[in-house]
């Protein structure tokens, strides 16, 4: 357990009266380290307001969908807490369906569908 993120997590509560009890995680956005210090710096910019996963991802590993509602503690890459974020929306799309707009949400590149 990340004990930073945990403390990080319960002062976030009590600032804003939100129950200690509420699903959360702690997770990186990306694969690699630098990919999860450039992604934690575009939701510091307000960038990133979007992400996407896998869906055959959750079932491999037996995972459940993310829900709306849901409290995530984003940490970079040497596990310090940058932000909460909330799910406050949930799709299930074939790729060929991911619009531009959707891409854009990505905050990478030109925010183009075709960059991301």
């Amino acid at each position: 357990m990340n004990l930073e993120a945990q403390k990080y997590w319960e002062s976030f509560c009590l600032k804003n009266g939100v129950s200690q009890a509420s699903l959360y995680e702690i997770f990186a956005f990306g694969n690699t380290k630098e990919h999860a210090d450039e992604l934690a710096d575009l939701v510091l910019e307000g960038k990133k307001t979007g992400t996407s996963s896998g869906y055959e991802l959750y079932q491999m590993d037996n995972e459940p969908l993310p829900k709306v509602g849901d409290y995530s503690v984003v940490v970079n890459s040497s596990k310090v807490p940058i932000g909460i974020i909330q799910t406050v929306e949930v799709m299930i799309l074939p790729w060929k369906e991911i619009t531009e707009e959707l891409a854009a949400t990505e905050g990478e590149g030109d925010l183009s569908l075709m960059y991301w």
